[in-house]
Order: structure tokens, then sequence, then C-alpha cells
């Protein structure tokens, strides 16, 4: 194997949408990662949150608080599956990327209507969170404007969120080689498991014992090193993301005695 004498061309970037999964795994993908990804239906998730009392408080401009006590909250699915079961409060709020810490939705946020008993519906787009001792605090803006104060039982609608697992096959592209259209010499499943989290099933077909899986946060670095016989490997992860895709890259080194072998790839996700 020739010492590197390019730097990396054509590196595949693959997007897949947030309801469905595009580009399937190739033939050396890991079968056990690939047959339960195989089963992934292409569904997006509606909300619907039932409450005795629902109360809007207007803010300045078009921003507004909604407290919502004692929240009853069930998911269910558009067609074909037509599936609904009940689901936590803290649930339903991870499935847009919050947490407890900064109570931010950090995925494309969902918009929802606010409905009281005889009142008119009003849209809002939801930004923040917290919920504590059974009450729901929401941070909304509304969509047509400052919204209007009120109370009483009723109901939010919540919109779609993305449906996780999402997942795309990377190519680790050939570093070391002269051969520019030489193929991939090893792949890796990467799947998003919510808006925060993703693994990646990291599959050494050439080097037997040598695959190895990986958990990571978005935003964040990991590397790993490990030795397989008379080889040793080592993997750079890194992980961009914004409030509506992601990016994740992963940097390939392997030492097998003689020349380096060196790679990289990355795929792009829409949340």
């Amino acid at each position: 194997m020739r010492r590197l004498t390019r730097t990396l061309t054509g590196l595949i970037i693959g997007s897949l949408a947030a309801t469905s999964v595009a580009l399937a795994p190739s033939a050396l993908a890991t079968p056990s990662a690939l047959s339960a990804l195989e089963n992934v239906e292409a569904t997006s998730n509606l909300f619907v949150v039932d409450a005795q009392r629902i109360e809007v408080i207007p803010g300045e401009g078009a921003i507004a608080k909604v407290v919502v006590t004692r929240p009853r909250a069930t998911r269910f699915t558009d067609r074909p599956a037509r599936d609904a079961a009940p689901i936590g409060v803290r649930g339903l709020l991870r499935e847009f990327g919050w947490t407890p810490a900064t109570k931010r939705l950090k995925a494309s946020t969902p918009n929802a209507s606010i409905s009281i008993a005889g009142e008119r519906s009003q849209i809002v787009d939801i930004k923040r969170a917290r919920f504590t001792d059974g009450v729901l605090v929401l941070r909304v803006k509304g969509l047509t404007g400052p919204l209007t104060s009120g109370k009483g039982a009723g109901s939010l609608f919540i919109d779609n969120a993305p449906t996780y697992p999402q997942y795309q096959t990377m190519d680790i592209q050939n570093m070391s080689s002269e051969a520019e259209d030489a193929p991939p010499f090893t792949t890796a499943v990467v799947t998003l498991t919510s808006a925060t989290t993703a693994r990646i099933v990291l599959d050494m077909s050439p080097f037997a014992g040598a695959d190895r899986t990986f958990e990571i946060t978005l935003g964040t670095e990991t590397s790993a090193s490990w030795p397989v016989d008379d080889y040793s490997f080592e993997v750079s992860i890194t992980s961009d993301v914004t409030t509506d895709s992601a990016q994740v890259s992963l940097s390939f080194y392997g030492n097998l005695g003689e020349e380096p072998l060196l790679g990289r790839g990355s795929v792009f996700f829409i949340l």
C-alpha cells in the first residue's frame, strides 16, 4: 500500500429526511445491525396533551407562557400505521431534543394548537419547556401574532416530531490509495437514536474481530483505539448539530505493520 499522495476527494455526504429512510445499507453492513434497521417504518408522530386546566399568559409581543396542570399525553401516528399509545410528558418532550437541564426543544421546534373549551384555538411554536410537580410550563411564540389570555379545560395538539431511529451507511473512503475510484474499504451504519444521540456500528469486514460500536452525543468528539492480532486501529468521531440538521464524521487510522491505512467518511441528516 503506497503512502498518502492526495487528500480525500469525493467525500460522500448523504441526506435523510426526518420521516423517511433513504440510502439502503450496503452489503458490507453488519448483519445484526441491519436486521433491526430493516424493520424501521417511515412514520411520523403526532401528539395530543389533555388537561383539566390550561392557562395562556401573554407576554411581550408574540411571546407567551402556557401553563398546563396535570397533563396527559397520547402519541399517535399518521397512515398507514395508525398506532396510538399513552406517552409520558418528558418522553414527549425528548422527541424534540428536550433535556431537563437546557429546557430547550433543540430539534425543529414543533407547532401546536392550544384549544381551550369555548375559546378559539391559538397556533404557536413551542420554544422551551419545564415540567415539575405535574405542571408543564411552555414558552411559546404565536404564529399569527400576540396570544389572547385564557384558561380552562382543553388540549394541546402538537405536530410531528422527527421519527427515530434514522440511519444511513457511511462509506469509509481509502485516503492511502492512488486509485481515484477505489471502493470504500469498510463501512459504518450511523443511526440517530434521538435528536441528541447517535450509534455508530463500524463494520470492519476485511479485518476479522475488529468491528466496533460507538454511542455518541451529537456535538461532541469521541476517539478510541484497539488492537486486533498484529493490527491496531484508531478512530476519531466528530459531530455537529444545529436546530435542523446533524453531521457525523469519522477519521480512521490503521497500523498494519507496513504502510498506514487512512480513511474518512461523513453523513448528513435532516432532523
